[in-house]
């Protein structure tokens, strides 16, 4: 069985592998692991599919390049499915030893943080909770930003949409005034509760354009050339119930009728070619709960209520997420190729590139489905195909595995700053690849 065969089986098997636990309140992960899983042949997949469904593990993410999964197991497991492994002589190792350890890593530090600004109450080098973030996006309509060539950034705030819990969805809108239309650049993150980087590269995004603290001329270009609309955190209710719940909670907090489960996986519910069969679920109990129909969750609706009422020209949407160093565009649904494919790819492969250039950080780029896995739903589909944004795309930022959805804070500067490399390289080619 040939290395492609065997890529190929692993992804029309990853609508079967996303599958999860039942979490509870106040849930550690003590002794849980993660395997690194390396089947080689069709049928090897097929096993580690059947071990899945059999003991309900959660795959964390799947490897195209080398037909690998990361697979999360807790103890009273660990042997059977390590001898399972073992017997079958399939390839496997122990990526992460204790989940617990990295989390308690995390969460040790969290504490009101000064930063360099005396007008706001805020650190980028470490997580912060919704009620941190939410004080930070209040702050910035008390001043105005300053480019190199002494500018004013204006930004404004704007509420969406309110969750099923009653908290506020945010967009904070950064401009300079200009005589003539510019094209808007749209941004969310935090549609995964426990991608935490997510909303950590989001809120740098926000401070860079708006303040500039490296008094880059490339950044207050991003400006002059357009507008910005970014949401911090499209998942406020699922974001919360990570930090005081559950750290690797995914979905948002949606009381499911019928089910004591809680919960919809927002980037399953948008409803271009919505499909929960496509790397979906319609248990509410599984980690990819695509909802009882598309739109059903406040949260996507918010979205794309915004996209259908503003006068915004839109012509890129960046959904930000971890982990696995990727920059997809669409489709998820399918493993055909947008028309202008060709065009997507060049403006990803121009991030790819600065993004290395910092770190030697390295992205894979290409579509959804034949990068990462086939799923139906996508936030990033819908802005393509529903909302009509030409350059739309998936970001999955760091890392590889080697945390997961557990990354240090120590992670948090270098991988925004690459990021930021790439965000600028990208929207500079914009301006001289296709419109339409």
């Amino acid at each position: 069985m040939t290395f492609q065969r065997t890529k190929m089986k692993l992804l029309c098997i990853t609508t079967l592998l996303l599958v999860s636990q039942v979490t509870t309140q106040n849930t550690r992960y003590d002794g849980h692991e993660v395997l690194k899983i390396f089947p080689k042949t069709t049928n090897e997949a097929s096993y580690v599919l059947n071990m899945v469904q059999k003991y309900g593990l959660d795959v964390w993410h799947v490897h195209h390049n080398d037909s690998s999964l990361d697979v999360k197991i807790w103890p009273t497991i660990s042997s059977t499915v390590k001898q399972d492994l073992t017997n079958t002589r399939i390839p496997f190792f122990t990526w992460i030893k204790d989940i617990q350890s990295l989390i308690d890593q995390q969460f040790a530090p969290i504490t009101s943080h000064v930063n360099k600004r005396a007008t706001q109450q805020f650190m980028f080098t470490v997580y912060h909770s919704f009620a941190q973030i939410e004080a930070y996006v209040a702050s910035l309509s008390q001043d105005t930003g300053t480019g190199p060539s002494g500018d004013s950034i204006y930004s404004s705030n704007a509420v969406i949409g309110y969750t099923e819990e009653n908290r506020q969805i945010h967009l904070v809108k950064i401009s300079k005034p200009s005589n003539q239309a510019k094209k808007a650049i749209f941004v969310d993150g935090g549609i995964h509760a426990r991608e935490w980087i997510s909303p950590a590269f989001v809120l740098y995004l926000i401070d860079q354009l708006k303040y500039n603290p490296d008094q880059l001329q490339s950044v207050e270009d991003l400006v002059d050339t357009y507008d910005w609309y970014i949401v911090p955190v499209l998942n406020p209710d699922g974001y919360s119930y990570s930090f005081a719940s559950d750290r690797l909670w995914r979905k948002n907090r949606r009381t499911n009728s019928g089910t004591s489960c809680h919960g919809v996986d927002l980037n399953r519910n948008f409803g271009y070619q919505w499909n929960p069969a496509i790397g979906g679920s319609t248990s509410a109990c599984s980690d990819v709960f695509s909802g009882v129909s598309a739109f059903s969750e406040a949260e996507s609706k918010a979205i794309k209520d915004y996209f259908a009422n503003s006068n915004a020209d839109f012509i890129s949407y960046l959904t930000v997420h971890s982990y696995g160093q990727m920059w997809l565009y669409p489709w998820g649904y399918t493993s055909a190729l947008p028309n202008d494919y060709v065009d997507l790819d060049a403006a990803g492969n121009t991030a790819r590139e600065a993004i290395r250039s910092r770190f030697n950080t390295r992205y894979t780029v290409g579509s959804s489905t034949n990068v990462l896995y086939s799923a139906a739903g996508g936030s990033d589909d819908y802005a393509k195909g529903g909302a009509g944004i030409k350059y739309s795309y998936t970001l999955e930022l760091r890392d590889t595995g080697r945390y997961g959805f557990v990354l240090p804070e120590s992670s948090i500067i270098p991988t925004c700053q690459e990021t930021m490399d790439g965000v600028i390289a990208f929207a500079n080619d914009l301006k001289v690849l296709p419109q339409t």
